[in-house]
């Protein structure tokens, strides 16, 4: 199983998130197979929100989850928070449960993104050669659905801060600024 931490900050009147550029061996390397819809790009590296695998020593619950929410945060973006910080955004999900059982456990983190160190990393090569950078909500949740972010997780992650965070992408507002009624 794994967490998947969208960290984000109020910025200029608006959301920004920090997304990781990292290679993915196994994306990479689908280029040497044949499919029926063929796909001309690389992948040699993709953006994705902050994730990590649930470690057999983490505690169990959502303590344990806002736990490895924290150490993934430190890691792979240089920032460190709370776990109280961590709030965890609706129930969990299977990622492929036609391939998979690992479930993904959704949290969303407000931080300072500006006020980062530097990352850590677990010591895997995804890691040290991995970039940070800070995006709009908005735009994120844009490369998404036009494939320049083709990570399923990172899609459902920032869905559901905009639902957190009253955020309307369509119409790129706050249900608090939308005209009443």
């Amino acid at each position: 199983d794994a967490v998947v931490a969208v960290l984000y900050e109020r910025h200029e009147g608006g959301i920004r998130v920090l997304l990781r550029e990292a290679p993915r061996g196994p994306v990479y390397l689908r280029k040497h197979k044949t499919f029926v819809h063929p796909d001309p790009r690389e992948y040699r590296s993709i953006l994705e929100v902050v994730a990590g695998l649930v470690e057999d020593c983490d505690a169990p619950g959502a303590d344990g989850l806002r736990a490895r929410a924290v150490i993934e945060a430190r890691e792979e973006a240089g920032v460190e928070v709370a776990p109280a910080a961590c709030v965890m955004l609706g129930g969990e999900t299977f990622a492929s449960p036609g391939t998979t059982d690992e479930k993904l456990y959704f949290c969303a983190v407000e931080t300072p993104l500006a006020e980062r160190g530097e990352a850590v990393g677990d010591g895997t090569v995804m890691e040290e050669w991995s970039r940070v950078h800070l995006v709009s909500l908005g735009e994120a949740i844009t490369m998404c659905r036009d494939g320049r972010i083709p990570d399923m997780k990172t899609e459902v992650a920032l869905l559901r801060l905009a639902d957190h965070l009253g955020y309307v992408p369509a119409l790129d507002a706050f249900v608090e600024d939308l005209p009443a009624r």
